[in-house]
């Protein structure tokens, strides 16, 4: 990882997978689902919180920092460039595993906002964290339900 890099790991499935192997494929199909909401909703906390909301200081003037914060798991990249920036694709160019979701910005002045200013990342991924918990075990209580029906 460079030193402009600034990504957060939302989750890594290894250790969660080896507990839920009984469930089969569902049961890691729920909890990648969760991954991606949560990596989603990573994404807009922290671009809102680089907006100025969530009790930041507003950290928006092009709008570059904002627009460079994106979700990437193995197959999809949300990185959305603003017209004409020249930004490339986003790209983290940070490897991580097929049940993993990453989120960050590879943007040069990150580091300076979320370790100097107000953290925009971290703080996201904090917050999400408990909702991820309570999707996963939602998503996980549903499949138990399922099979215990089909079991009577």
């Amino acid at each position: 990882m460079s030193k402009k890099d600034v990504v957060i790991e939302v989750i890594n499935l290894k250790e969660v997978t080896a507990d839920m192997r009984k469930f089969g494929r569902e049961s890691l199909q729920a909890i990648k689902n969760a991954v991606y909401t949560t990596g989603l909703g990573i994404t807009t906390i922290a671009k809102g919180r680089l907006n100025g909301s969530l009790g930041s200081v507003r950290h928006w003037v092009s709008g570059r920092l904002a627009s460079s914060v994106h979700m990437e798991t193995k197959g999809t990249n949300t990185f959305t460039p603003i017209k004409d920036s020249q930004a490339g694709d986003g790209e983290l160019n940070i490897p991580f595993e097929e049940d993993e979701a990453i989120v960050g910005t590879n943007v040069e002045y990150a580091p300076k906002i979320e370790f100097e200013y107000d953290s925009f990342l971290r703080f996201a991924g904090e917050n999400k964290e408990p909702e991820f918990v309570k999707e996963a075990e939602k998503s996980l209580n549903e499949l138990m339900k399922k099979r215990a029906g089909k079991a009577d």
